[in-house]
């Protein structure tokens, strides 16, 4: 099995060393045929994680023939050699707990909503792409990740989860990218919109790629009509939403 890992970054150069070096001894002690792919977004507009994500596995898919698609958010580092970077016959949520040890009292988060399904996610090529990939509408930060758990239910894929005893994550210091004021009125909307909003319509074009020895670095501008933003998210809420 082939497996493309796709990590979204921009502007976090330490985490992203400390991800590299800790993720590479993980995934070699299971001894796997895997490909990382730091996919960074050009500019400074607010980070848009969908359409990075649907970028970056666009990419990925012309430099092999990939059976499996891990989404891996960087601050996020696997702490039980139980977790099995593959994929399984439906869609995984791998990361079950997350460890933060950053706070003045150490804390364990589980996550038990059930439309959660972010931080980092498995799936085949094919249920990806039968899924459209992630919505390209939730710029700033929250709402693409439970977006994809209904666009994956509208597919035909439960999902399913690792135990808390075993999906063990140690979270990464980091600053939250600002919140997407308009992610719960798209979310209300996302199994009728999911075939027409992801890959289907995803645009975007690379502006550099670097070969490291760590990973596959490749710099995407997703906006390149040079659309606003803020325009974009005011339409988005009145096209879809009558408030």
């Amino acid at each position: 099995m082939k497996i493309g890992i796709i990590v979204p970054y921009r502007n976090r150069l330490h985490n992203l060393g400390i991800f590299l070096n800790n993720i590479h001894p993980f995934l070699m002690a299971q001894k796997l045929e895997y490909q990382i792919f730091v996919i960074e977004q050009y500019g400074t507009e607010l980070f848009n994680k969908g359409r990075v994500y649907n970028a970056g596995f666009q990419e990925m898919m012309k430099f092999n023939t990939f059976n499996c698609v891990i989404f891996h958010d960087l601050d996020l580092l696997p702490m039980d050699e139980n977790i099995l970077y593959n994929c399984p016959t439906l869609p995984r949520h791998m990361c079950a707990v997350v460890n933060d040890t950053n706070m003045e009292k150490n804390y364990n988060v589980s996550y038990k909503h059930k439309s959660l399904f972010g931080g980092v996610v498995a799936m085949t090529i094919e249920q990806f792409q039968r899924a459209n990939g992630f919505s390209n509408l939730y710029f700033g930060w929250g709402g693409e990740d439970n977006d994809m758990y209904w666009r994956l239910r509208a597919s035909g894929y439960p999902v399913v989860r690792y135990q808390a005893h075993v999906g063990i994550y140690h979270i990464l210091p980091h600053l939250r990218e600002p919140a997407n004021p308009f992610r719960h009125h798209l979310l209300s909307r996302a199994v009728e919109r999911y075939k027409v909003d992801g890959l289907s319509n995803s645009e975007y074009y690379v502006v550099n790629t670097n070969f490291y020895h760590l990973c596959t670095h490749i710099v995407v501008q997703i906006n390149p009509r040079d659309d606003n933003i803020t325009e974009l998210n005011l339409k988005w809420g009145k096209t879809f939403y009558k408030f």
